[in-house]
C-alpha cells in the first residue's frame, strides 16, 4: 500500500512539474516584443561594459551588476533577438521548479503538502510571467530558493575547508544577482551569532571577504542608484505602500496589496492571509529547527530593511518571497488526515475558497500561454517591432524620425533589432508631466520644411496624452501615411 501511495505521489508530482515546465515554455514562446524597461536593460547591457555595470545606470535602472554581466554574456552568445535576451530568465524559472521541491521538503512533511505547494508554484501567475521577461525576478526566485538550501544546514561548528570556499563565494557574489540575497545572508549570520557564540572569531574571519565586497558594492552601486532614484516623485509614490510604519492601517493596506499582486487572479486575500498565518504558526511550533530560525531571521531583517525605508517590499521587489509563502499556505495540509476528519475537511473548503481562480478557465489561459495577459496588458498595447519593421521598409533617406522620450528605449532596441541607421533623428523631450502643452511642443518642433516620421511605440500615461495629441495636431500638415498597431503609433507628414 506504501508503495501505491508513493507511486501515485510522484506520478503526480511529475504531473505538476511537466505542466508548471509547459506553462513557462509557452509563454516564452509567445516571443512578444520587447516593453519600455526590458529595453532600458538593454540598453545598459548594450552600451556599458562590465566593469560599468557597478556604476549608477541610466534610466535609474537598479539590476544587479552580476546578473547583467550574465545578460550580457548571453547576448554576445545568441544575439539580440527577444527569445535570447530572454533566455537565462527562462532557464532559472525551469530551475527553479525542482529547487522549490526540494526547499518545500525542508518545511512540508506530507506528500499532501509538498503536491500543494508545488501546484501553487507551477500556476502562478507572475512566476510564470516573468520566465519571460528580460529583467531580475526570474533569477531573484531562484537564487533566494538555493542560498536557503545552501544555508539552512550551513552551521559554522562544522565547517571544513571545502564548506568555507563555497560560503565564501556564495556569500560574495549572490548579492550581486540578486539584492534580496542579503536578507537570507544576514539572517543566516545573526543566527549563528546567537546560537554558536563560541565560534565568533571563525564567523568574523569567513566573512571578511563578503565584508569587503558588500562596502564597495553599496558604495560604488547601491548608494548612487538609491540616492538617484529616490528624488524622481513617481518612484517614491510607487514606493511608499511598500515600506512598513507604525500605521497599523497602512501595514494591513501593504500586506493586502501584496497578497493580492503575488497571488492573482485569487482575490480572496482574508482567506490567503490566513492560511499563512496558520502556516506561520504551525512552522514556529518547531522554533528550535535551523530551517524555522533561518526564515525568522530572514522575516526580520526583510521587515527591518522595509521600515528603514532601505528596501521596499511591493509587488516586483517582494516576489522572492513567494517561495516561502506557498510554503506558509500548503504547511496547514501536513495536518490533512482521515483521523482528522472535521479540521481536513475545513482546510481543504477554504483552501478551494481561497484559490477558485486557479480553475479551468485560468488553466486553459496559461497552456495557450496567455497568461501574461491577465495581469500585464500593457506589454502587449505596443508593438514597437512591427512600427520599426514598417518604419524601416518606407523609410526615405532624407526623413527626418521623431521619437517621444517614452518610445526612446524601444527605438533604440528594435533600431538594432531591424540593423537601421536613418540619417536624421529628433528626441523630444516629453516627461511624465501630464500637463505639459505637447501640441505646442510639436509646433517648436518642426521648424523646417521636409518630410518627418513620428514614431511613437509607447507613452507614460493610460489615457495617451501625446498619441492623441499628436492625432489632432497632424490636422494642419499634409498626411502621407498613418499607421495604429494596438496603442502604438506610426506617422508620415510632410510640411512645406
Amino acid at each position: 500500500m506504501n508503495i501505491i501511495k508513493k507511486y501515485i505521489f510522484y506520478f503526480c508530482l511529475l504531473f505538476i512539474v511537466v505542466f508548471a515546465f509547459y506553462f513557462r515554455l509557452k509563454a516564452y514562446m509567445v516571443a512578444r516584443p520587447l516593453w519600455l524597461d526590458e529595453c532600458f536593460a538593454f540598453k545598459v547591457i548594450c552600451d556599458y561594459n562590465f566593469l560599468d555595470f557597478f556604476s549608477l545606470l541610466e534610466n535609474n535602472q537598479v539590476i544587479p551588476p552580476l546578473l547583467l554581466g550574465i545578460f550580457k554574456i548571453f547576448f554576445i552568445l545568441f544575439g539580440q533577438k527577444e527569445l535570447a535576451l530572454r533566455a537565462f530568465p527562462f532557464i532559472c524559472s525551469i530551475i527553479s521548479i525542482p529547487a522549490f521541491y526540494y526547499f518545500s521538503k525542508i518545511f512540508l512533511k506530507s506528500k499532501l503538502a509538498i503536491l500543494i505547494a508545488s501546484l501553487l508554484f507551477s500556476v502562478n501567475c507572475y512566476l510564470i510571467y516573468y520566465s519571460q521577461e528580460f529583467k531580475q525576478y526570474s533569477s531573484d526566485v531562484l537564487c533566494f530558493l538555493i542560498l536557503f538550501i545552501f544555508l539552512y544546514k550551513l552551521s559554522i561548528d562544522n565547517l571544513n575547508k571545502k564548506k568555507i570556499i563555497s560560503y565564501a563565494l556564495i556569500s560574495s557574489f549572490s548579492p550581486l544577482i540578486s539584492i534580496q540575497a542579503y536578507f537570507l545572508l544576514l539572517a543566516w549570520g545573526f543566527r549563528e551569532l546567537i546560537f554558536n557564540r563560541k565560534y565568533i572569531k571563525t564567523f568574523v574571519l569567513i566573512n571578511i571577504p563578503a565584508f569587503i565586497f558588500s562596502l564597495i558594492y553599496y558604495f560604488n552601486t547601491l548608494k548612487p542608484q538609491r540616492d538617484s532614484i529616490i528624488p524622481v516623485k513617481e518612484f517614491l509614490d510607487y514606493w511608499i505602500l511598500g515600506f512598513i510604519n507604525n500605521d497599523i492601517a497602512h501595514n494591513f493596506e501593504m500586506l493586502k496589496n501584496n497578497i493580492l499582486y503575488c497571488f492573482e487572479p485569487c482575490n480572496r486575500y482574508l482567506l490567503i492571509i490566513g492560511f499563512i498565518v496558520l502556516g506561520l504558526i504551525l512552522l514556529l511550533k518547531n522554533y528550535k529547527q535551523r530551517e524555522t530560525i533561518l526564515f525568522s531571521f530572514c522575516l526580520i531583517v526583510m521587515f527591518a530593511c522595509s521600515y528603514l525605508k532601505l528596501l521596499p517590499l511591493q509587488d516586483r521587489s517582494i516576489l522572492f518571497s513567494l517561495s516561502l509563502l506557498i510554503v506558509f499556505i500548503a504547511k496547514p495540509f501536513d495536518y490533512v488526515s482521515f483521523n482528522k476528519k472535521i479540521y481536513s475537511i475545513i482546510i481543504i473548503i477554504l483552501f478551494m475558497l481561497a484559490f477558485c481562480k486557479y480553475d479551468f478557465s485560468y488553466l486553459k489561459t496559461c497552456f495557450n500561454g496567455n497568461v501574461i495577459q491577465i495581469r500585464f496588458e500593457h506589454v502587449f498595447e505596443n508593438n514597437p517591432r512591427k512600427l520599426m519593421e514598417i518604419l524601416k521598409s518606407e523609410y526615405n533617406g532624407e526623413d527626418t524620425i521623431v521619437i517621444n522620450e517614452a518610445s526612446s528605449s524601444e527605438y533604440y532596441y528594435y533600431k538594432k533589432y531591424y540593423n537601421f541607421e536613418p540619417k536624421k533623428e529628433i528626441y523630444t523631450s516629453y516627461t511624465r508631466d501630464k500637463d505639459l502643452d505637447f501640441v505646442a511642443e510639436l509646433n517648436d518642433l518642426i521648424t523646417e520644411n521636409g518630410k518627418y516620421w513620428f514614431f511613437y511605440s509607447c507613452d507614460y500615461f493610460n489615457d495617451k496624452p501625446v498619441v492623441n495629441s499628436l492625432k489632432q495636431w497632424k490636422d494642419d500638415y499634409k498626411v502621407l501615411k498613418e499607421y495604429q498597431i494596438l496603442d502604438s503609433y506610426l506617422l508620415y507628414l510632410e510640411k512645406y
